[in-house]
């Protein structure tokens, strides 16, 4: 790996670690993570099409994550799913680990994670 893609993940990974409120014993998932998010970056800066791998077209061609897909087709994320955890982080201002252990106590259900959060935070919609 060259020096400049090293500090470029390790940049990218470090943003990730704030942006989940600094958690402790999550440095591997932040360095796939932000592999992943450069690897996508890199790709939609080139024009090229992402991998569904990567990410997936829900029924409008709206871009998606594998998470808000995989929700679509079987209203469920898998409990490891790392962009939905993030997302859910992001769309309710908890940090990482508190959707994780919010998706996990809802079997993968994104749903009933997210209103878990905003019941927790005293939020409604």
């Amino acid at each position: 790996m060259g020096a400049d893609r090293h500090e470029k993940i390790q940049q990218r990974a470090y943003q990730i670690w704030e942006r989940e409120g600094r958690p402790d014993g999550q440095h591997e998932r932040h360095w796939r993570q932000a592999i992943d998010e450069l690897d996508r970056d890199e790709l939609e800066y080139h024009g090229q099409a992402v991998p569904e791998t990567v990410y997936g077209t829900d029924v409008s061609g709206e871009t998606v994550s594998p998470g808000q897909a995989r929700k679509r087709d079987t209203g469920r994320v898998a409990k490891d799913d790392v962009l939905a955890q993030e997302a859910l982080a992001i769309k309710t201002g908890i940090s990482g680990d508190e959707a994780q252990r919010l998706i996990d106590e809802a079997d993968g259900d994104l749903d009933a994670a997210e209103q878990a959060a905003r019941a927790e935070a005293g939020k409604t919609d």
